[in-house]
């Protein structure tokens, strides 16, 4: 399976054959797999029916039942052989038992690599990881610079039983078009032994697919003249529009951009980094100008970049892309491809490219469901890979400057054919100030078109919105043929903007399969000439116009009402996730629309009550206070989906709801009600649920501000105790609960909490980061200097700690070395922090005052 799976991968350097028994190999022979260019690999295979002795030091260095070498010496002895002429190998002991987490060597196995560099190397010789690796490398008749050398190359896949090895073989068949099922797994292994049998160790792709063709004769393996899997070029798209009509669309050409010099800077470095592959996140509201941000980056590299916008019929091209030259992908409307985009930066994180890939990606936030979905943060190992390859911290588009909106107000306005003074122009700037404080890009467009309008100038930003929309609604009424027309437009803009846009076959799908009712929507091939049907399934562009353009047509009566609230139940059986996308979207623009609820109200609660609960809990933290009166609805719909339907799912989704009712009244300062409301979220709660141990923590908190320590302790400890809590709400409460240990003096206990921290296996790189730096102080206060400094190198030896994040602990070394005396190794760190494009606010300014500090005594101002 290796060997087919590169193929359809199109490995640069494919496995070409498998062996088996392999002789040369010592007892790395069980599975030797050949590439085209080394490193080859090897492993041996331990599995055991009674597999409940751990992986550790005793088991690695036992002698064999006849007095033979051990597991480790054999593999110490094959290592030597296998790199006797400099060929670089890689090495696995695969096993279905667990790795022993009390061994000082073992235990320091990293999640995302399972080698136990860099981990192993770490700790002086009387440490009791020096005691190991010299007692290891006694064992092997290795020195310890070559036992360290072997530990590089050496994977332990521990834990490894044979149903999860079932469950990702068939993964992989089904992958490439073979049948998965047991007899098709055992059919495939039985072929392999006979092989053996016969005396054939090593076998080849010829082999191979001679195996194929006999096996599973009705199977289709799609292959290229090359050999190696079929897939499509990747098709970006570079969109382009200049017409009046289209001034608010970010791909309108006749706005020349104006600001975002800084911005186009840091993206421009993210393309240069040295990464083969890296990811990085744009957020920030509607109308921010994320999109046209990331169009004018494609247009500037296009010369040396395959660049542009992923649209959703080529994600599966990017996931097999074989780059020849440097590519950026745009991924827009990230939210509602969450499961696509994991799997397709996982993917890509494992790949040897030949040319730079990079993704930016764009959504409105980082957080909710979605976020968590493309970090896999409940499958860590596979989370730590995709956040290697993470090129930074989620970045924050901000408005404009004063200046930045007076050139942009000329621009717009020189483009509509008007003239303005410069009172005109700081009228329009005031006048986008009080319709939007935030001073978005698009604002700064609508503002200036509302105040060109002949009409007076709108007295808030939705009444600049409804102006615009009745524009538009006016062009289409003066070109359609006939009154159906114009309403077979507005249901298709409607239905479109649902969805968050819909191909043309997606439309005909649509039609064929959910039969919609007669006369609500045209068919595929109608003609609205000036309007083609391509425009209109776009969607009212942008978001926050077709939102509101949404919204306010199911706040119509009679017939319009109607037709609108059929189209919306259409678009949620068409596109669960789609939809949910948009309500959450117009969640966030639109909180305070009194027909929000209609968008609720539209999914299938009768069919899909789970998904739809779903739908309605995810909004809770959108509305942005407590007393909105959306939250009644939603408890109250809750309440009944749970009558009708008795299931646990709906239950726990309530208590999210409960939880997520309570941090917004935490977040408005009432940590008393706050208080009871968690308590109340606890009583409906069973012990498993994960919501539960988010309550305990954040009611840990209120605690604390009401200055009831031992409550908040309790709290904390009732997270960390509990063996189903996952590693990083338990993480979360050690952190918590290390805090208050620190803020007492009680820094042992501290410190002890922070490794605990560190000793759990899956938790994200947020986690680890708070508890190294902060047990890094911690031994510090101590007087700790040498355990403060290692904590520091941890840090920034971990490939999915953010730069930002590096940049900070070495200012924090920098501070101590500083205050050491050691001004040289100080200033050392301080350049790099100053060097680097990725700090967090503050810090490369304290590194600047602190070198002018150390380099000519001025002094320091506090922090």
């Amino acid at each position: 399976m290796a060997a087919l799976t590169d193929r359809a991968d199109g490995s640069e350097n494919p496995v070409t054959a498998v062996g088996v028994e392999v002789a040369g190999a010592g007892n790395l022979d069980d599975v030797v797999r050949r590439r085209r260019e080394p490193p080859h690999s090897y492993s041996q295979i331990k599995y055991a029916v009674d597999a409940r002795t751990s992986v550790g030091t005793d088991y690695l260095l036992e002698p064999s039942s006849s007095g033979g070498p051990s597991v480790l010496g054999k593999i110490a002895e094959a290592w030597r052989r296998l790199t006797a002429d400099g060929a670089p190998v890689e090495l696995a002991l695969i096993t279905n038992r667990s790795l022993d987490s009390s061994d000082p060597l073992v235990s320091r196995c990293d999640a995302r690599t399972m080698l136990l560099m860099p981990g192993a190397s770490e700790g002086g010789p009387k440490s009791a990881q020096g005691m190991a690796r010299r007692r290891w490398a006694e064992a092997t008749g290795l020195a310890e610079a070559e036992l360290l050398e072997l530990l590089k190359v050496l994977r332990f896949d521990a834990g490894y039983p044979v149903p999860r090895l079932h469950a990702a073989l068939a993964a992989q068949m089904r992958a490439i078009g073979l049948p998965a099922e047991d007899k098709d797994i055992e059919a495939g292994a039985n072929w392999i032994a006979c092989q053996v049998q016969a005396g054939y160790t090593e076998l080849d792709l010829t082999a191979i697919d001679q195996a194929v063709a006999d096996l599973w004769p009705q199977s289709r393996l799609t292959l290229r003249n090359d050999g190696r899997a079929s897939r499509s070029p990747l098709r970006l798209d570079l969109p382009e529009l200049d017409s009046v009509d289209s001034l608010l669309a970010f791909a309108n050409t006749a706005i020349t951009r104006v600001g975002r010099d800084r911005e186009l800077l840091e993206l421009r470095s993210f393309l240069e980094s040295e990464s083969a592959f890296s990811w990085w996140l744009w957020t920030g509201p509607a109308g921010a100008g994320k999109s046209r941000l990331a169009l004018e980056l494609c247009r500037a590299v296009s010369a040396n970049w395959h660049a542009g916008f992923l649209r959703e019929d080529q994600e599966s091209a990017l996931e097999n892309i074989r780059p020849t030259r440097p590519t950026l992908v745009v991924v827009d409307y990230a939210a509602e491809r969450s499961e696509w985009l994991s799997d397709a930066l996982f993917r890509l994180s494992r790949r040897a490219l030949s040319a730079p890939v990079r993704v930016l990606i764009l959504e409105r936030r980082a957080d909710g469901p979605w976020w968590s979905r493309v970090q896999r943060t409940h499958r860590m190992e596979e989370s730590f890979q995709i956040q290697s390859c993470n090129y930074a911290l989620q970045r924050e588009l901000g408005g404009l400057s004063r200046p930045e909106i007076r050139n942009l107000v000329k621009v717009v306005a020189e483009r509509a054919g008007a003239t303005l003074s410069s009172t005109n122009v700081e009228d329009i700037a005031d006048h986008l100030e009080k319709i939007d404080p935030a001073r978005r890009p698009l604002f700064v467009l609508v503002a200036t078109m509302d105040w060109l309008d002949e009409k007076d100038v709108s007295t808030d930003r939705d009444a600049a919105l409804r102006r615009l929309i009745a524009r538009a609604e006016g062009q289409t009424a003066q070109t359609a043929a006939n009154s159906v027309n114009a309403l077979h437009v507005r249901n298709v803009r409607t239905l479109a903007t649902a969805l968050g846009g819909i191909t043309a076959n997606a439309y005909a799908q649509l039609m064929h399969t959910l039969h919609p009712p007669v006369g609500l929507l045209p068919e595929v091939y109608s003609n609205f000439h000036p309007v083609s049907l391509d425009d209109l399934l776009n969607g009212l562009r942008p978001d926050i116009l077709g939102e509101l353009y949404v919204l306010d047509r199911l706040a119509t009566t009679g017939v319009e009402q109607f037709a609108s609230g059929a189209l919306l139940r259409l678009a949620w059986r068409a596109d669960e996730e789609a939809y949910r996308a948009f309500v959450e979207r117009a969640a966030g623009d639109h909180k305070d629309h009194p027909q929000l609820i209609d968008l609720l109200d539209a999914g299938d609660w009768t069919a899909s009550p789970v998904s739809c609960a779903r739908m309605a809990v995810n909004i809770i933290p959108l509305l942005q206070r407590s007393e909105h009166p959306t939250l009644d609805w939603i408890f109250s719909r809750l309440d009944s989906a749970r009558q009708s339907n008795p299931v646990q799912a709906l239950e726990e989704i309530s208590a999210t709801a409960r939880f997520r009712l309570a941090n917004l009244v935490l977040n408005e300062g009432s940590t008393d009600r706050a208080n009871m409301l968690y308590t109340d979220a606890l009583a409906a709660c069973k012990p498993g649920w994960e919501v539960r141990f988010n309550i305990l923590n954040n009611r840990g908190i209120t605690w604390l501000k009401l200055d009831d320590r031992r409550s908040a302790m309790a709290d904390f400890a009732a997270v960390i105790e509990t063996a189903s809590a996952t590693a990083e709400v338990r993480a979360c409460a050690l952190n918590n609960r290390a805090d208050v240990f620190d803020a007492e003096g009680d820094i042992d206990s501290a410190i002890a909490d922070r490794t605990a921290v560190l000793d759990l296996a899956e938790t994200t790189y947020n986690r680890r980061f708070i508890a190294l730096v902060r047990r890094a102080r911690a031994w510090w206060k101590q007087g700790n200097q040498g355990r403060a400094y290692e904590d520091i190198i941890s840090i920034l030896a971990m490939d999915d700690i953010a730069t930002e994040q590096k940049m900070a602990a070495r200012l924090q070394r920098a501070e101590w070395l500083a205050e050491a005396g050691a001004d040289s190794d100080a200033i050392i760190d301080l350049k790099i922090i100053i060097a680097s494009r990725r700090n967090f606010d503050g810090v490369e300014a304290r590194s600047r005052q602190l070198v002018t500090h150390l380099q000519t005594g001025d002094p320091l101002t506090d922090r």
